[in-house]
């Protein structure tokens, strides 16, 4: 599935975060947004995932050419992790199973990838702490891991290792 957005344009309190602002992903593709502070990277990565709608300007999500409908199919398809993403005021499984609970799978499908994903995030330890008492390394660590264990066709990520140290960075990255 592709993503396309054309022209592009939103303002807040009067002041134009972007401005006709058009590209293209291809499937399977990772792309990158980069610019100074307050240059509209946030706002862009909103609209594309859908969380917020442009004032100007169209986004598709197209399969095979054909634009495919905004609904929860869709969205169940995206993924987001922004900064400052709230833990809920549960256990770490708890936080990563979320998403593949509202999709109603199997309990034992839900704990086997909870489980995969921790692990590979370096958090096995931690699974049945309250997310909310952990470093702010590990909690970045429990967003990027909740958006990735749905196995999204999109991920967007704003900033997922904005003030992490080396070693966590580098367990996000990999």
């Amino acid at each position: 599935m592709n993503l396309i957005l054309k022209n592009i344009s939103r303002t807040y309190d009067g002041h134009v975060a972007l401005n006709d602002c058009s590209f293209s992903v291809d499937a399977g593709s990772f792309n990158a947004i980069i610019g100074p502070n307050g240059s509209g990277k946030s706002t862009l990565l909103r609209i594309a995932s859908l969380l917020e709608s442009p004032d100007k300007g169209d986004v598709i999500y197209s399969d095979n050419g054909v634009a495919v409908k905004k609904d929860l199919f869709l969205k169940r398809k995206i993924a987001v992790v922004l900064p400052g993403d709230s833990l809920f005021n549960e256990t770490v499984f708890s936080n990563v199973a979320y998403g593949l609970r509202i999709r109603g799978m199997d309990r034992h499908v839900v704990r086997d990838r909870v489980h995969d994903i921790l692990e590979r995030f370096r958090l096995s330890d931690k699974i049945y702490k309250n997310a909310r008492t952990l470093s702010s390394g590990e909690a970045q660590r429990i967003g990027v891991a909740r958006a990735l264990v749905t196995g999204p066709e999109y991920l967007f990520l704003d900033e997922p290792t904005a003030s992490l140290d080396p070693v966590n960075t580098e367990i996000i990255e990999a």
